[in-house]
């Protein structure tokens, strides 16, 4: 009788050991979940940081061709001077095709301005949608370490339930039957 009694024991702390482990399997994926989560709002957050840089690199953009717009004025006001103190007609050939040329310039450095401006708010919106794509992928991959644990857990707890069923009766361990006696004239 006391080997059955130790056999059921054994039985009852693996079972308990099997629900241990299954508890820590679960707690380890919701943590593991509880990351992807918050990995996904830091990149969430980053990528509006860049959007709101990308819009700021487009306004600097704005101000500088308007600098740009500014000194070619200067330029082609100081030519126009230059030429008229000179005596030099401002529809003169040479007059002409100098403001012509300064008008070109002014126009290639604001068109140049604009691009780099555009092509720097371009690449930080890419690295926005980089960012969340990043996030939605550090949570999706939280979520399946989840899964992973439970599965694990509950192979933990199905491990120790087969494990203790085996700790059951065997031939060596089963109790003996009780004898049976016959009366008499009866079969």
């Amino acid at each position: 009788m006391f080997p059955v009694i130790l056999l059921g024991a054994m039985a009852a702390m693996s079972v308990a050991q099997g629900v241990m482990q299954r508890q820590q399997m679960n707690a380890a994926g919701k943590a593991a979940a509880k990351a992807g989560q918050y990995e996904q709002q830091l990149a969430n957050s980053r990528a509006v940081s860049l959007e709101t840089q990308a819009g700021q690199e487009r306004a600097a953009a704005q101000r500088a061709m308007l600098g740009e717009r500014q000194q070619g004025a200067l330029l082609t006001g100081r030519t126009r001077a230059l030429a008229a103190a000179s005596g030099a007609s401002l529809s003169s050939p040479s007059v002409v095709k100098a403001l012509a040329d300064l008008g070109g310039v002014e126009d290639y450095r604001v068109g140049t301005v604009r691009q780099q401006g555009e092509q720097q708010a371009v690449n930080m919106e890419y690295g926005a949608q980089l960012e969340r794509a990043g996030g939605a992928t550090s949570a999706s991959q939280g979520r399946y370490q989840q899964g992973v644990a439970q599965q694990q857990g509950n192979m933990a707890l199905l491990g120790s339930g087969i494990s203790a069923m085996g700790m059951g009766y065997t031939a060596a361990t089963a109790p003996a039957a009780p004898k049976t006696t016959q009366t008499p004239g009866f079969q």
